[in-house]
């Protein structure tokens, strides 16, 4: 009778790896002190970093995801073509040249 492995337990590999970096932190804002030497606010303000680093990342990954679901290109003219040199075609000149906008005829 075989039996099949637990699966696996992402909440202990979440906390490694969020200790891990944690620890690089530390390592990055405080170079050459020991962990155990920092005063709580030191920790607390390298706690607050990691915690900023991940926010800005899982909002990068977010707004890449939402772009690649949900973005569309700007549908050109299908049957048109826009001339070289434009960014948007040809210019247009306004219909009323004789008076400025928001006066009275």
């Amino acid at each position: 009778m075989t039996t099949t492995p637990p699966p696996l337990q992402t909440n202990l590999v979440h906390a490694a790896a969020y200790s891990s970096l944690f620890l690089q932190m530390l390592e990055h804002l405080f170079p050459g002190r020991k962990v155990l030497a920092l005063t709580e606010d030191e920790r607390r303000i390298a706690q607050n970093e990691t915690d900023n680093l991940l926010t800005r990342s899982r909002w990068r990954l977010e707004s890449m995801v939402f772009l690649s679901s949900f973005g569309t290109p700007f549908p050109g003219p299908a049957d048109q073509m826009i001339p070289a040199g434009t960014v948007l075609g040809p210019p247009t000149k306004p219909t009323d040249q004789g008076k400025p906008p928001g006066q009275y005829v």
